[in-house]
């Protein structure tokens, strides 16, 4: 039977979103690592701390913040992240019953890269400024007309970025700036757009540097986190510290400023990329998942030959996770996040241009093969993680 000759209805896509979602939570489910926990435990209690912002919360909000409560404050963001994406993915999109518009909303909905990526690393902090990012363009739309009172809700969200994690600077806030200078009407705005940029270029680098800790060493922060979140509790409450976690705290670009954490960031991720089974995992997902990266690649340019300034602009501001490949080798993360911005590009522009739309239908009827192979292979490997590629993988490459 040929794609085009399936008929369903509006009803059905209800249907079949829920058993996607259903498969696709039961295959990539997961707890909060070690890491990610760990850095749950910063917050302003002795001194300021970068990525403390979220652990500030925490430790305001539990009188003795443990595993369970980390848990339960990442299950509330990521579910509410997979409303947000589902929207995007799938119900905007498929608001008239098309098969091919559904295969590819079904295909970037499983993609291992996608929504399974962050079921799986549940409790990062990208999710929370995902979330923060499509709540910001969200304001954008709103507020287009208003250009000082939508450049503080710009900026009041950025800031609030970077106390989460400084990185989101590379990772989402550029698609930010690049949505605004898109719907903004006004052509007096990229004066504007640029002040408030170099704004946050400014409060990146200030909490970059002023975020280290102090009042501290590297072992007797180890040692105070033990005392307080590992030893009390029993063992279903207990926070299990990850020594790595903590080196981001005594580290900048280029130097270590304690004697027990190595190297700076940027040496770090030169020595890290180029070991051997990191490599391994680069190929192995660019193989398994080529037809991914093919389809992102033909509708990317396709999407930019008919755009003006202003869209490919926005369509350039989403590329920037790819300039963390030089500064981290968590590469299936920068992946997963690059893949995600593009994919969030497309769908937002397609959703106010049928042109664009037209350019994805015609993309899946050309490349049927490659989205029949893509869907039931993404449900067979399974997420991408943070650093590493398919469970089903693990036994055979790490």
């Amino acid at each position: 039977m040929k794609l085009k000759n399936i008929k369903f209805n509006s009803q059905n896509i209800y249907y079949i979103f829920i058993i996607l979602i259903s498969f696709v939570y039961l295959r990539a489910f997961g707890d909060v690592n070690t890491f990610t926990e760990t850095q749950y435990l910063f917050n302003y209690e002795f001194e300021f701390l970068k990525r403390g912002f979220l652990g500030e919360i925490l430790r305001l909000t539990f009188e003795n913040v443990n595993s369970k409560h980390i848990y339960l404050f990442s299950l509330f963001f990521l579910i509410l992240l997979l409303i947000f994406l589902s929207k995007i993915f799938f119900f905007d999109f498929n608001n008239k019953t098309n098969i091919y518009k559904l295969i590819f909303s079904i295909t970037i909905l499983i993609c291992p890269l996608t929504l399974q990526h962050f079921i799986d690393d549940i409790g990062r902090q990208d999710i929370v400024n995902l979330l923060i990012t499509l709540f910001t363009f969200f304001l954008i739309k709103k507020f287009y007309k208003s250009n000082f009172f939508l450049a503080t809700l710009v900026l009041f969200n950025s800031c609030i970025m970077l106390l989460i994690h400084e990185v989101s600077f590379f990772l989402f806030i550029p698609m930010i700036f690049g949505f605004w200078f898109l719907k903004s009407p006004q052509k007096n705005i990229s004066f504007l757009i640029l002040l408030s940029f170099l704004f946050i270029i400014t409060i990146t680098a200030l909490i970059s540097t002023n975020g280290l800790s102090t009042k501290f060493s590297y072992i007797d922060l180890n040692m105070y986190f033990l005392e307080r979140y590992f030893f009390p509790f029993e063992i279903d409450e207990i926070v299990f510290i990850k020594n790595d976690a903590l080196m981001v705290l005594y580290r900048d670009l280029f130097n270590s400023y304690d004697p027990n954490v190595e190297n700076g960031i940027i040496k770090d991720t030169i020595q890290g990329a180029f070991k051997l089974d990191v490599l391994n995992t680069n190929l192995i997902l660019i193989i398994l998942l080529s037809p991914i990266f093919f389809i992102a690649y033909r509708l990317y340019f396709e999407f930019f030959k008919i755009s003006n300034f202003k869209t490919k602009f926005f369509l350039i501001s989403a590329l920037t996770p790819l300039i963390m490949f030089l500064l981290g080798y968590d590469h299936m993360r920068w992946w997963s996040i690059f893949f995600t911005n593009i994919f969030i590009a497309i769908f937002y522009l397609s959703k106010e241009n049928n042109l664009y739309q037209k350019i994805i239908i015609n993309n899946v009827k050309k490349y049927q093969k490659l989205y029949l192979y893509l869907i039931p292979v993404s449900f067979l490997l399974g997420p991408v993680k943070a650093t590493s590629t398919f469970d089903i993988l693990a036994k055979f490459v790490y």
